[in-house]
Parts: structure tokens; sequence; C-alpha cells
């Protein structure tokens, strides 16, 4: 039946990838092939999330794609990685064991210096959705997601806009002192795309919804913006 072929298919896109980033002589050109069986993983997935066969996956090759360089030192392409994420947090929704493995590792790509742009997005991507499925094992990064607001890159920084946005509308997360300093200062951006959507979410969305937002907060951002 058409289930079982999917299984079969999943399970030898997974094996793939497993074979290729433990390969010693895997290169560059494997890993830019590998692309389209790692995306095509994640939506078969995405299409089997209540299958009985989800929990038998050997995730090493994802958990391998979080890392700068495979075993054998070949470096591992920003959309590589970024596509890893996606797939292993689609992963995640499916299986509690495995978000509560895991979060951490998307928590640590999203602060490391060394991510790329389209990596963190994607860690954001999860990690926001996640909140939705099981808040109580992302609830010690928010903070963290937040700090995003201040990353180097503006797309990073618009992304994380419209995510926390989206959770704190839908009632996954609360509008906190320290949250609403993040928006504040995203008001302020450099980018004045960036400063123009902060205020849009702060001032048209989110005040749509708690309209004492900026009164009940005002005191603290004096004191934080006087340091």
């Amino acid at each position: 039946n058409s289930m079982a072929s999917i299984k079969e298919l999943l399970f030898s896109w997974c094996n793939l990838i497993n074979e290729i980033t433990q390969s010693k002589s895997s290169n560059q050109e494997d890993l830019e092939r590998l692309a389209s069986v790692i995306y095509s993983f994640g939506e078969g997935i995405s299409i089997s999330l209540k299958a009985d066969f989800i929990g038998d996956f050997d995730i090493t090759g994802l958990q391998i794609l979080f890392t700068l360089e495979l075993p054998n030192g070949e470096k591992i392409p920003p959309e590589i990685c970024a596509l890893a994420v996606l797939t292993l947090g689609k992963l995640c929704l499916a299986r509690k064991d495995l978000s509560r493995a895991n979060v951490a590792a998307f928590a640590h790509l999203l602060s490391s210096k060394s991510s790329a742009p389209i990596v963190k997005c994607n860690c954001i991507i999860v990690l926001c959705d996640l909140c939705v499925a099981y808040s109580a094992l992302v609830e010690p990064y928010v903070k963290m997601i937040t700090q995003c607001f201040a990353d180097p890159s503006p797309l990073v920084r618009h992304q994380t806009l419209i995510l926390l946005t989206r959770l704190i509308l839908e009632d996954y997360l609360k509008m906190t002192s320290i949250m609403f300093f993040r928006y504040v200062y995203a008001m302020t951006d450099t980018d004045k795309k960036v400063a123009a959507f902060a205020s849009n979410c702060l001032l048209n969305v989110l005040m749509n919804k708690s309209p004492n937002l900026i009164k009940s907060h005002f005191m603290e951002s004096l004191f934080y913006f006087s340091n």
C-alpha cells in the first residue's frame, strides 16, 4: 500500500543521509546532492506523523549536519545544515522524546556566532513550532530567541519578529517586561524596514490584543533605556 511505499522511501533516504555524512570519502558534491534527499525526507515525515514507524529512524546523519564539518573534515554548506534543521524539527514534532533530546541543539545553533542567517532562521521556525507543541521544553530558551532581535542579520531579526508576534497573539507566549524591551529595541533598528515592521507588530498588532501594553511597561522601559 501507499504507506508501506512511503516507509520504504523514508528509510532509504535516512540511510543515504547516514551513509554520506559518515563516509570518509564524502565531498562537497555529495553534500550538495544530499539537499534533495534531506528535503524529501522531511516532506515524507510531514505526511507520516502518526505512522507507527516514525520513531524508528537513525538520525545520526541529521545530527552530524548540525556541526560545522563532517567527521572526514569536509565543511558543511549552510544550506544543507538549514535543511537538516527543518527535517529534524519535523521529526521532533512527531516525537516528544526527540524534542527533549534535541531542543538544546537547535538553541546552540541559534546562539552560535558561526551559524549562517539561513540556519538561524530555520532554528527559530523549529523552536517556535516546538513552543506550540511542547511549550515547557522551549520555555527555558525563549530569552535566547528574543536576543535575535539584536542579531547582525536583518533577515534573522525580521524572522524573529514574525514568529514571536504570532506566538504572543495565539497565547503560546506571554509578553514579559524583557520581551517588551526587545520589541522597543527593535523599533530603533538601523534597518528601516525592520524598524517599521517592529513598530507595526507592537503598535498595531499586539496592542490590538492588549491595549494597555505600553502603559503597563512604560516605567520599565524608561529604566531600561536610561541604563
